[in-house]
């Protein structure tokens, strides 16, 4: 048969095919994809594996292995991540010129030759924008920057890695500040770079809201470092933790070049953690400066006011000194006048009253005579009135007293006796009540015509 006359090994085939490939790609071309995999190798050497997914599924559509030989990726990944500001990672889109080869032993692969980073920069950005974008339609990118920032924030809250350089400036600059202002900081210690830096941070934010009363602000702080360790402030949901946080957060993340998503949705974002520092110190001196500015303004407003009110007082006080002098002639003139006109009042005032007591005097003798006349005409009639009324008493009680001696000649016991009744006595005492007799008691009875002694046997009572 024909076909077996064309048998090849599989290496032969290989080569067939590594020969159809270089002879139909002779030079590289670039190629738009997304790094799924990336090892850097001891040797230097880097091996990728690039994708390419669905727009609207996401589903994988296409697959490619990719090596940058150690010379060459000693060149390109500095240079990308110096221009790109981010690292060669797994998850960015890339734009990479490749040459394509078939390899009888390892099969189909790409090398990489070049790459170029505003590709990626641009899509870097893209992502930044549809971020901030998501944000905005959630309602959230503006909520924290609405928020108050106390004229004086005295107690800080601060996020940061615990011994990062940029932590140590920011903490030198607020505590050795020229002026000596007072103000606390405490450290909520995070990861700020890495895989796990925005669930670390998430984590100091949420330690944070819990003791949320103790604090005027947030600060988020980063040290030195490259920029491709800036991915995590470009999350969605960092930011969005941010964003809704109830205190003021001021960023300091230490770049130069672009603002991260956390930068725009902070309350207040600066390059540095020295320049975040400096930013609040500068709120005390301003503070500072403009308490003096109205010291300034009160002393001069209260010179001008004594000043003022000196004026007034010496006003008044030639004011009044004219209007003494002429009360004190107005009220001289008035005593000469009366002084003069005073010894005709006398004598006129002396005159009446002299009349009068004259008068008094006639008055009183006519009324003592009249009044010493009626009261000896009382005292007679109270006299009679009195008489009378003894003798009536008396008679009065002449009667009450026969009466009474009636009732007790009546009620003498002889009389009692006489009608049939009798005493009975023990111990001399008369006995009303039997219960006080025990028996064995002796007892005398009084009858009319004399007495019985008895011996209680038993004492009995009504009750």
């Amino acid at each position: 048969m024909n076909y077996i006359d064309k048998r090849l090994t599989l290496q032969e085939l290989n080569s067939m095919v590594a020969r159809a490939v270089a002879s139909a790609m002779p030079a590289s071309c670039w190629v738009m994809a997304e790094i799924g995999e990336l090892t850097e190798h001891p040797s230097g050497h880097c091996y990728m594996e690039l994708c390419q997914k669905d727009e609207h599924s996401n589903a994988l559509i296409a697959r490619a292995k990719a090596m940058v030989w150690s010379n060459v990726y000693r060149m390109l990944k500095p240079y990308f991540e110096t221009t790109a500001g981010c690292a060669l990672q797994q998850g960015i889109k890339v734009l990479l010129s490749v040459r394509p080869i078939f390899h009888e032993l390892y099969g189909y692969s790409l090398q990489v030759v070049d790459i170029e980073p505003s590709y990626t920069l641009g899509e870097v950005e893209q992502h930044r924008r549809a971020t901030m974008q998501q944000l905005i339609d959630d309602g959230v990118a503006g909520m924290n920057r609405e928020l108050p920032l106390p004229l004086l924030p005295r107690r800080l809250a601060v996020v940061s890695a615990e011994k990062a350089a940029g932590l140590q400036d920011f903490v030198q600059h607020i505590a050795h500040n020229p002026h000596g202002f007072c103000i606390t900081h405490e450290l909520f210690a995070a990861t700020m770079q890495g895989d796990g830096a925005e669930r670390s941070i998430i984590e100091a934010l949420g330690a944070i809201n819990d003791e949320r009363h103790r604090f005027d602000a947030v600060v988020i702080v980063r040290g030195g470092g490259a920029h491709t360790d800036l991915a995590c402030f470009d999350s969605y949901n960092l930011a969005m933790h941010v964003a809704q946080f109830p205190l003021p957060v001021i960023a300091g993340i230490g770049h130069d070049k672009d603002q991260s998503v956390v930068d725009m949705v902070a309350h207040t974002s600066v390059k540095t953690p020295t320049a975040v520092a400096e930013f609040i110190l500068s709120r005390f001196t301003a503070a500072q400066r403009a308490q003096g500015e109205l010291i300034q303004r009160l002393a001069s407003a209260a010179h001008g006011l004594v000043q003022r009110e000196r004026s007034t007082v010496a006003e008044h006080e030639r004011a009044v000194a004219m209007l003494s002098t002429s009360m004190l002639r107005h009220n001289r003139a008035v005593v000469d006048m009366r002084a003069n006109q005073l010894p005709a009042l006398l004598g006129r005032q002396l005159a009446q009253d002299k009349a009068r007591l004259v008068a008094i005097e006639r008055s009183a003798a006519v009324a003592g005579r009249a009044a010493l006349m009626g009261a000896s005409r009382a005292l007679q009639q109270a006299q009679q009135r009195l008489d009378g009324a003894l003798g009536a008493a008396m008679q009065r009680a002449r009667h009450r007293l026969d009466e009474a001696e009636a009732v007790v000649r009546h009620l003498h016991p002889d009389n009692l006796l006489s009608m049939g009744y009798s005493i009975t006595r023990h111990g001399g005492r008369a006995i009303t009540d039997p219960s006080s007799l025990r028996s064995g008691d002796v007892v005398v009875t009084q009858l009319r015509s004399g007495v019985v002694r008895s011996v209680v046997r038993d004492a009995q009572t009504d009750r």
